[in-house]
């Protein structure tokens, strides 16, 4: 190893710098080409291409660029241009910038070609530093290239000048120049690059070597550079320096890279990158990365990044067929930014830009560095070929096998001249074969390519072209070869020496689908499933048939698209199916058919075409489509989506072209090239973007361009404004803004509000980032906004800004007070002249001045009142509007007056309290509810024709009263107190027994119902004045609610009184019904017996005369006896048959005017009911079966039972046969268990339409009101058999096909006293 070390001799701590290098003869491999996707920053972006030479990040985020035509500031949608003009002694001192600083104060220092300049923010003024030459004191120009800070209030310029301390506060210099023939100074004017380590140490690079400054001994130590084989001039000619927080000092030099530990005594120097070239490109710039990567910009090779962890380098080139490559490949600048994108500047014009926060994605966009034409970056089919490889199937280029870490690409072309070469550049399927053969289908037929010995062997499968277009290739779980064509689908079983051929058969249904077939897959259940260019179909292997699946528009669940492009088996065993309408996941339901669930990738609920799918580690779904790469959450249902943006190449993604490789990695092919990546790297960029204001515009024109309204007086510039005042001229105004995010600026969403205007934040995008407010009315302002990043990361912490609006001159104080005194003086000048020539009506002057100052003041006290009383009024309408709605909903007087109580104690002094109404025919007003201090009074009444008080006058005036103080105003309505103290004395008695005592304050306010007076409403307070005017408009408007109410309750009885009316003569009629049948039943029997009577008469009339006529003979008391004991036979049987019905007559007549239940036999009362209906059954020329069995005993209620058997059959007479002759109804009854009965009552009649079904149990529901129908008969047998008999009962009915009533209830009822 060979060192040297060359600095002047100095005593330093008594010892001597040691400094060492090393240099190392392990070689590294060069680097890799990278996969990073740049985004080149143009016109488009809003940036004028420049040739970069600084970039510098402000403290707010703002973005600044040295170019050789000036200094661009750009916030990532446009730029400001700051350039040097003659005329004006404040623009920049160069058009050449070099380096930018910003120190701790914000201040922003420039140094360019010709030397300092500090540029001031708010007012875009620049301060130039001149510096005079030593001797001819005449200004000189000094070039800076490198400014930082001493750590203090000073900065280090690197200039061709030699080393400059600047002094901020005093802007004194001092240099430390080259002295020729001294050892102990600087080694040379010209200086490339300064840092800064944490011993306040100054580290310069110059092109003779590097040298070290100690401050505050400023003497340099000079440090010539000798690794063993490298050039000793570039080794020593140090271009630049970068030192990170690790305090890694990385030296570029012409011949190389070097390190040195500045944390290691002595110093060592290692030599690194050695097989990197770098002597031959050029070290230009060196940038360390937060994340401590080395990035390394080269005059000819682009960029560099090298990893110390991995001791790898990384290379990125500009590539002439890849747009989103780097765009030159001489680097002048690297700098990253704090949301995480890498700006790269390039010397000759232009800038890049690749976000480092997010991503993770590799693209392989030009796979050929030749722009001949023959290189094809379309992927249509991949295959493994090994570790780091890859086997590319082209849409037209062949077949080619790429490294994916060196980019390395093997080609396959078709070939004339090769017989045993590809027969076809058109590649639409690969798959790797056991043995490490590789199958390639091609449009033009199937090959089997042996790499090893570079042989491409034709497989036939048929003369049809179509049968020969491959799209897929399969072996099943038995070895069988399928492979899917345009031409249908082809079987080829091991064994077997040809192809079995399944096509579309249009006459034959079971046959494929489509012979278009684009996708081929076996699930684990061994199911052959086949995507054709009109649905999903199933190889069904029994019978060799084909089960379809398509969309359908009135099939929910149905597929989503008939076009199937991919198939995928999960972990889970789960089938997903991919479309050219979206992504689907098919499920099976336990009936054997086939549902599917749809996806949407958009949030509009839209989706694009699906070209592959793909699963990781963690069961998440990835697929491949037009619009990029999406990743399916399958828990939440939920796409995130990925584009060229996020690192990916540009464009749709092509169907089939998918691989999931050994190591994980995901690779999906495409129009533009091939995507690769592990899923797990996969990252969005965490860091939200700071906003900040970029203009403020009245009526179109920026503020800065407002003489009156430029913030840069105060020193501010616009993006740090906190407060503007405006005036009312200036109520029209825009504000511009931006989110200083710079990984994708167009994604950037923003989110705006102006508070005491805007009730919700408004959103918008990149293009519109502006708030535009109109007439505005004086007061203050305060505008928020925030904003997210591109993958919607948004900062919760707003920038904002207040706006104050004045008024006009006549709306402010100082005006109206200047008006008061203008008027106070001329009237005081008027009196004044008034006085001097009035003497003799001097004291009438004063007392009408007296007066009206006394009524000015009254004027003054009464409109505060009324604003007051307004305020007061305000704030209680919405109250009294909803206690309104409560009182008015109240149906119970008792409530009405309680709720009335609650409200108006807590709107007003209600002390005492209450309520009378009035009775026009007792001529009495009864107060059943009055309170004194939360006390009751008993229920008491007054003679409404004693005048003499204050309720009686309210009622007979129908006026309310209003007293304020009681002794002083009662005579307006009464003659004297007598009957309003005191209360015992005529009648009102508190409940506890205490004493009233006197009100004040007394409110009475009269209640109308339909215009009529029916009562009246009264609070009373202790204190005199209690209440204002508000007071009595609250009471008047709550007795005004009071009166709806009690006319909602009085209609609510009278409803009431007249459903219980409907209810009794329903009753009444189903008596007259009993009364008519027992007349009829007892009728026959009773005329059968006083006929047989009569014929007992006339034999006993007819012996009368044979005895009175002579001797009686034997023979005719003998026929006399005959005939008389024969009547009394039938005597005594119609006699007994009438008793029997009277006796079941008053069984039902008892039984249905009881409410006591007992024990009964179902069948017989049944037949006793049914007997007092018979005779209008027959009448009405019907007819009714009784089908109950005998030994049906029921603890239960006889007469309700009987009352609903009986309306039954008057419902059933009345409707079920209207228009028909011979109806049969029919009762029956059967036992449900052991202690619940079923009975039945059915008819043959018309039924009942469907839209009656619903409401026949309905009260006042009828389809023959005024014909005979009440509407309560079967309401009336709903409430008895689900409340007396606690059971249930359902109708139904078919329309002209007749009726069915089914009723079930316990045989043993629980009575009330039982339950009690």
């Amino acid at each position: 190893m060979k060192f040297s070390a060359k600095w002047a001799p100095f005593n330093w701590r008594a010892s001597s710098l040691a400094l060492v290098l090393l240099c190392s003869s392990a070689s590294i491999l060069a680097a890799h080409p990278g996969t990073l996707r740049f985004d080149q920053i143009g016109t488009a972006q809003g940036f004028i291409p420049q040739s970069i030479t600084t970039i510098l990040q402000d403290r707010q985020g703002f973005m600044w660029f040295g170019t050789q035509a000036g200094l661009v500031k750009y916030d990532g949608y446009r730029n400001i241009i700051y350039r040097n003009d003659p005329r004006d002694p404040h623009s920049l001192m160069d058009n050449f910038v070099s380096a930018a600083f910003e120190d701790d104060d914000g201040g922003l220092w420039i140094g360019t070609q010709s030397g300092l300049s500090y540029f001031d923010k708010a007012n875009h003024k620049f301060t130039n530093f001149f510096r005079q030459d030593l001797h001819s004191k005449v200004s000189i120009n000094y070039k800076v290239f490198t400014i930082l800070s001493d750590g203090e209030k000073g900065l280090w310029l690197a200039t061709d000048y030699g080393l400059m301390h600047f002094d901020i506060k005093s802007h004194q210099f001092q240099d430390y120049r080259h002295d020729l023939g001294k050892d102990e100074g600087i080694r040379t004017d010209l200086l490339n690059a300064i840092v800064r380590d944490r011993e306040n140490n100054i580290w310069i690079a110059t092109p003779n070597g590097l040298d070290l400054m100690r401050p505050p001994d400023n003497k340099f130590i000079h440090i010539n550079i000798d690794i063993v084989g490298r050039s000793h001039t570039a080794q020593n000619n140090v271009v630049d320096l970068s030192l990170g927080p690790d305090q890694i000092l990385w030296i570029g030099t012409d011949a190389g890279l070097a390190t040195i530990n500045l944390k290691e005594k002595p110093y060592i120097v290692r030599p690194v990158g050695e097989a990197e070239g770098f002597s031959l490109a050029r070290i230009q710039t060196l940038y360390q990365s937060a994340d401590s990567k080395l990035w390394i910009g080269t005059i000819n090779a682009g960029l560099r990044m090298y990893d110390p962890k991995t001791g790898e380098f990384t290379a990125y080139r500009h590539r002439p067929l890849d747009p989103n490559s780097l765009m030159h490949n001489h680097v002048s600048k690297i700098f990253q930014d704090r949301t995480g994108s890498l700006w790269v500047g390039a010397r000759s014009g232009g800038l890049s830009r690749v976000d480092l926060q997010s991503g993770g994605f590799n693209r392989y966009v030009q796979f050929q560095d030749d722009a001949t034409g023959d290189s094809d970056n379309r992927v249509r089919a991949l295959a493994s070929a090994g570790q780091d490889q890859l086997w590319l199937g082209t849409y037209a280029g062949g077949l080619l096998r790429l490294n994916t870490k060196s980019r390395r690409v093997e080609v396959w072309r078709k070939d004339p001249n090769n017989p045993k070469g590809l027969f076809e550049n058109q590649i639409g399927a690969l798959l790797n074969d056991k043995d490490g053969k590789l199958w390639v289908g091609t449009r033009s037929g199937l090959a089997l390519f042996d790499p090893i010995k570079n042989i491409f062997t034709p497989i036939y499968l048929g003369d049809e072209p179509n049968d020969n277009y491959i799209e897929r290739i399969i072996f099943d779980r038995n070895n069988t070869m399928w492979i899917s064509s345009r031409g249908g689908i082809h079987r080829k079983r091991q064994g077997e020496s040809g192809f079995h051929t399944f096509r579309n058969n249009a006459n034959n249904p079971n046959s494929l689908g489509n012979s278009w077939s684009l996708s081929l897959m076996e699930s684990s259940k061994g199911v052959l499933w086949i995507g054709t260019m009109n649905g999903l179909d199933r190889f069904n292997q029994a019978d060799e048939s084909f089960t379809h699946f398509r969309h359908d528009d009135k099939q929910a669940g149905s597929i989503s698209h008939n076009r199937i492009h991919a198939l995928f088996e999960d972990s889970k065993g789960r089938i997903w199916v991919g479309t050219s309408g979206g992504l689907n996941r098919m499920e099976e339901l336990p009936n054997g058919e086939m549902r599917f669930h749809f996806y949407p990738t958009q949030a509009d609920g839209s989706a694009e075409s699906v070209g592959g799918i793909l699963e990781d580690k963690k069961g998440n779904i990835w697929i491949s489509s037009t619009a990029g790469i999406s990743k399916l959450d399958v828990d939440t249902g939920r796409f995130k989506n990925y584009t060229a943006r996020d690192g990916m190449i540009e464009g749709s993604y092509l169907i089939g072209a998918t691989l999931l490789s050994d190591n994980g990695v995901m690779n999906f092919g495409g129009w533009n090239g091939l995507t690769s990546f592990l899923p797990e790297e996969i990252r969005d960029n965490p860091i939200p973007p700071p906003v900040v204001i970029t203009d403020f515009l009245i009526s179109n024109q920026s503020i800065s361009q407002l003489k009156n309204k430029t913030p840069n007086a105060n020193g501010i510039a616009i993006s740090e404004i906190k407060q503007l005042t405006l005036d009312h001229t200036e109520s029209i105004f825009s504000i511009e803004f931006a989110a200083l995010h710079y990984a994708d600026p167009s994604a950037n969403r923003y989110s705006y509000k102006l508070e005491n205007f805007d009730d919700q934040w408004v959103e918008t995008t990149a293009d519109k980032r502006y708030a535009t407010f109109t007439n505005l009315d004086p007061g203050k302002y305060i505008f928020h906004v925030k904003a997210s990043n591109k993958n919607g990361v948004w900062n919760e912490t707003p920038t904002s800004m207040t706006i104050v609006i004045t008024p006009p001159y006549w709306k402010t104080w100082w005006f109206r007070i200047g008006v008061f005194i203008l008027l106070a003086g001329f009237t005081y000048s008027f009196f004044l002249y008034r006085v001097r020539n009035l003497v003799r009506q001097k004291l009438q002057l004063e007392s009408q001045v007296k007066a009206r100052t006394a009524e000015l003041e009254e004027q003054k006290a009464s409109i505060q009142q009324q604003k007051e009383t307004l305020e007061h009024a305000h704030k209680n309408i919405s109250l009294l509007s909803e206690i309104g709605k409560e009182i008015t909903a109240t149906l119970d007087t008792e409530a009405i007056i309680e709720l009335l109580y609650r409200n108006v104690n807590m709107l007003m002094d209600a002390t005492v309290f209450g309520v009378g109404f009035y009775d026009k025919q007792k001529q009495l007003i009864d107060f059943p509810f009055v309170t004194e201090a939360g006390k009751r009074y008993e229920h008491y009444t007054r003679d409404f024709r004693e005048k003499n008080q204050l309720p009686v006058w309210c009622i007979e005036n129908q006026q309310e009263i209003f007293i304020n103080d009681l002794e002083h105003e009662y005579h307006k309505y009464i003659e004297n107190l007598a009957l309003t103290e005191d209360p015992e004395k005529w009648g009102a008695i508190l409940k506890d027994g205490s004493s009233a005592i006197t009100p004040q304050s007394v409110l009475y306010v009269p209640i109308f119902v339909k215009n009529e007076i029916r009562g009246v409403v009264g609070v009373q307070s202790y204190k005199k004045f209690a209440y204002v005017s508000t007071d009595l408009d609250i009471l008047r408007t709550l007795a005004s609610y009071v009166g709806i109410a009690i006319d909602n309750a009085d209609a609510y009885e009278r409803l009431k009184d007249a459903q219980n009316q409907l209810v009794e003569r329903e009753k009444l009629a189903a008596l007259g019904s009993l009364v008519a049948g027992v007349s009829h039943e007892l009728n026959t029997p009773l005329g059968n017996s006083l006929l047989i009577a009569s014929s007992i008469e006339d034999n006993i009339n007819h012996i009368s005369e044979v005895i009175e006529s002579g001797p009686v003979k034997r023979s005719d008391f003998k026929q006399f006896a005959e005939r008389c004991k024969e009547a009394c036979v039938l005597l005594l049987r119609s006699l007994r048959t009438s008793a029997n019905l009277v006796s079941s007559f008053k069984q039902v007549a008892v039984d249905q005017a009881s409410a006591q239940s007992r024990i009964f036999n179902l069948q017989q009362t049944a037949n006793e009911v049914v007997a007092t209906m018979m005779n209008q059954v027959r009448q009405a020329g019907h007819s009714l079966q009784i089908e109950i069995p005998a030994g049906i005993q029921l603890h239960s209620y006889p007469g309700p039972f009987g009352q609903v058997l009986i309306n039954l059959l008057q419902n059933a007479m009345l409707h079920a046969f209207e228009g028909k002759q011979n109806g049969l109804m029919r009762l029956t009854a059967s036992m449900v268990g052991e202690d619940h009965v079923r009975v039945c009552f059915e008819d043959d009649g018309v039924g009942i339409p469907e839209e009656n079904l619903g409401r026949i149990f309905e009260p006042f529901f009828t389809t023959k009101l005024g014909h005979g129908g009440s509407g309560l008969g079967m309401h009336i047998t709903y409430n008895i058999v689900t409340s007396i008999l606690e059971g249930t009962i359902k109708v139904e009915s078919v329309y002209g096909h007749g009726t069915l009533i089914t009723m079930e209830f316990p045989t043993h009822v629980v009575t009330e006293a039982a339950k009690h």
